[in-house]
């Protein structure tokens, strides 16, 4: 990936969710939650765009996949979008202990480095999100 891509996701990746606007766009019956973006928070740069999500869970949920273990309610995660090959990946993800990324922050991962891109699934929840920011939210 070219340096202006890493400087404009770094630049993104110190966004602040203390004043995000959370707009819903999906729920998961199946995955227990409701997903929220923060339409202030996209930032784009040709087919890139990134934007901060949060995942209110209906039930806490155990973090079980190294010690010591945890249990949160809301995840904020820093998501980078291809609009040109329907593809994402997460650059952070912060587990906190209360809805709406709030309480104490139990974890926070950094993804920027990796190499985790995932393609757009017909119907699925990241589509919809997807179709949100691509489709109505222009380059600048």
């Amino acid at each position: 990936m070219p340096l202006k891509q890493w400087v404009f996701i770094g630049a993104i990746c110190f966004s602040f969710q203390a004043s995000a606007q959370w707009v819903k766009y999906e729920q998961s019956l199946k995955g227990g939650f409701v997903a929220f973006y923060d339409p202030t928070s996209v930032k784009s740069e040709g087919a890139f765009r990134s934007v901060l999500i949060l995942k209110n869970h209906n039930e806490p949920l155990v973090f079980n996949a190294e010690k010591p273990h945890f249990k949160y309610s809301s995840t904020i995660a820093t998501q980078l979008i291809n609009c040109a090959s329907n593809s994402y990946k997460n650059n952070r993800i912060q587990m906190w202990s209360q809805l709406n990324g709030s309480g104490e922050l139990k974890k926070d991962y950094s993804y920027r480095d990796k190499d985790n891109w995932g393609n757009l699934k017909p119907g699925s929840i990241q589509e919809t999100l997807h179709q949100k920011i691509c489709l109505t939210i222009q380059a600048d």
